[in-house]
């Protein structure tokens, strides 16, 4: 039996095009670099900040807000009082995460344990800024950033989808796929050089901001998960960003102490997971849940941080794949789990999965119409319940609605058993939400989640998501099949959950 290290390291090899002289581990590893206790507990700390200032009546008092987590991003609602002003103490963990204001034009930020940013919001315009100088510089090279390059880092997520699209992921590739790595690779590495110009031009002008090592981290890393998904065996690509005159960033090597920048945990979660599927498709066996975690545990570059991984993957699981699927392995995971904090955490889930499996009651839940009309499970009573959760900012969202008249045509008169409703997320004006619904198709019942007065459950930070719930209110799939996928396994002779239900 060969050993999953070594295994790993021959699929690379083989998947990459490269010979063995220029082989190496994945990771270079040894005690020191561990993964201690110590950090994840920093990792894990509950911090917070403060977001504060003023929005124009356009923002009808109130503005979605994301933050970066170890594990799951949340987000959060900022709601103006009198004066249409705002004051917030917003959650994290950790010392530093990165924020997203839902307004276009909004770059990453990054943000502090214990900072106080003040938003000044109009019509038009938005101004972010800080009491603290060198802490406001980090707000103004965000911007700069985030103008000055992203057209170039929407040219590279294009590049990736393209390769995606050409080569199927994880299936063999065809000749034009190594064109597209080639653009991708050199479109990184001068991403890269005009990432690093920015910063030194910027601080010989304005001075060194707090968190420059972020910033060269975030634009490294964040730029390198797309190279890593192009089928490239890292070590030997061999490029690096010089901090200084004598520090690089090395992608072959692991670092705990890296851990802290939300970017670079992506990528080292990403690069492993790849790896993980790697030694799948070329088992005889195939992919298997379980084994996926079994094989992320053997090939982390520490236990640390395969405790991680896996509990950050079981809640993937759970987002994607529904409570029920998550339930079957998450007693492995709690129990090849050696840190007691993320065994807390994991425990914490079991309530969540238990409400959630099939033939549970449905959690409470508050929709409302433009009007302000209040719907509860109890109006729908005698029907399935499909439930459709989505927000405007979502292209696979949209792209789904045109599947349902499809989706009606294709089960005739079973349907009317079925009521279709679409749940947006967000809390949009009567105006924008049937202008959008009436440019996309959205003939359903369209309404909107009282957040305050629902299960925390349906807050999706996947979208879009999914819900079936049967004629007595019972849970019969959580994350159940999309309107496209519904149609696709009913071609294909494989019947959904969705279909099942109304035979």
């Amino acid at each position: 039996m060969i050993h999953l290290k070594t295994l790993i390291l021959s699929c690379l090899i083989i998947l990459s095009g490269n010979n063995m002289a220029t082989s190496q581990n994945i990771f270079e590893i040894s005690d020191s670099t561990a993964c201690s206790d110590s950090i994840i507990t920093e990792l894990f700390k509950e911090t917070s900040f403060v977001i504060k200032g003023e929005m124009s009546p356009r923002w009808e008092g109130s503005l979605d807000l994301a933050v970066t987590d170890p594990i799951k991003n949340h987000r959060h609602t900022l709601k103006t009082t009198a004066g249409n002003r705002f004051e917030c103490v917003v959650p994290m963990r950790g010392t530093l995460q990165q924020i997203y204001l839902y307004v276009p034009g909004t770059a990453q930020i990054p943000v502090c344990a214990g900072d106080t940013i003040t938003l000044m919001l109009d019509d038009d315009d938005m101004t972010l800024s800080s009491s603290r100088h060198d802490a406001d510089l980090d707000l103004k090279l965000a911007s700069t950033i985030f103008r000055k390059m992203r057209k170039r880092e929407y040219e590279l997520n294009n590049l990736f989808n393209s390769y995606i699209n050409e080569s199927r992921m994880f299936s063999v590739q065809n000749t034009g796929t190594d064109s597209i790595k080639n653009r991708t690779i050199q479109r990184f590495r001068e991403y890269n050089d005009m990432n690093k110009t920015l910063i030194d031009t910027f601080i010989q002008h304005h001075g060194t901001p707090r968190l420059e090592k972020y910033f060269r981290y975030s634009g490294f890393y964040k730029t390198l998960k797309w190279v890593s998904f192009c089928r490239v065996d890292l070590p030997t690509l061999n490029p690096s960003l010089q901090l200084n005159d004598t520090t690089s960033l090395p992608f072959n090597s692991y670092a705990d102490s890296l851990l802290m920048y939300p970017d670079y945990l992506d990528f080292m979660m990403d690069y492993v997971n790849m790896a993980v599927s790697r030694i799948n498709e070329n088992s005889p066996s195939g992919a298997d849940m379980k084994n996926s975690f079994k094989i992320r545990w053997e090939i982390s570059p520490s236990p640390g941080f395969a405790d991680m991984a896996n509990y950050k993957d079981l809640n993937t699981v759970y987002s994607y794949y529904g409570p029920d699927q998550a339930a079957n392995v998450l007693g492995y995971v709690f129990e090849t789990t050696g840190n007691r904090e993320i065994k807390n955490e994991i425990s914490g889930l079991m309530p969540d999965l238990t409400k959630l499996c099939n033939g549970e009651p449905a959690p409470p839940i508050a929709l409302k119409d433009c009007d302000g009309k209040t719907y509860t499970l109890d109006n729908f009573k005698g029907k399935y319940l499909y439930l459709d959760f989505w927000d405007f900012g979502c292209k696979p969202c949209i792209e789904e609605f045109r599947y349902i008249p499809e989706l009606k045509k294709q089960f005739g008169e079973k349907i009317k058993s079925v009521a279709f409703v679409t749940v947006c997320v967000s809390r949009p004006s009567k105006k924008k939400l049937e202008a959008f619904a009436a440019q996309h198709g959205m003939n359903e019942l369209n309404l909107i989640l009282d957040k305050k007065n629902s299960d925390s459950c349906y807050d999706a930070n996947l979208l879009p998501t999914y819900v079936l719930i049967d004629p007595e209110g019972r849970i019969v799939e959580f994350n159940t099949a999309r309107p496209s996928e519904i149609l696709k396994k009913a071609a294909e002779g494989t019947p959904t959950t969705f279909e099942q239900s109304l035979n």
